[in-house]
């Protein structure tokens, strides 16, 4: 469900947030400031982070799944981030969240 992404902002490590482009404040990504509510009371995302990546432990998939799991999860996010101008067929307003989810899903930005 849409929690990942809240718990993925909260609880990723430093090392992967760089990775994967995520910065520290939520409300960057289009997807993720609609709701104008990045946190609830009570809730401790990064927490249910830790549990989500035990989990997956738990049920065996191993490191590299679970990394590739959260690089698509990040390319998400950027892709959110692209905005059309023009009519149809329009062109994208700035290739930069293209690329950088291409390279999250290690393919082509052609391919997307």
């Amino acid at each position: 469900n849409f929690h990942i992404f809240y718990q993925m902002m909260a609880g990723i490590s430093n090392e992967h947030r760089e990775e994967y482009g995520l910065g520290n404040d939520p409300t960057y990504f289009y997807y993720l400031a609609q709701s104008g509510c990045t946190n609830v009371d009570g809730v401790d995302d990064a927490a249910d982070y830790r549990e989500v990546q035990s989990s997956m432990d738990t049920v065996k998939i191993d490191k590299q799944s679970q990394t590739d799991i959260f690089r698509i999860l990040a390319a998400i996010l950027w892709i959110g981030q692209i905005r059309f101008q023009g009519n149809a067929p329009a062109d994208i307003a700035d290739k930069g969240p293209l690329d950088y989810a291409a390279y999250l899903l290690q393919i082509s930005a052609d391919l997307l």
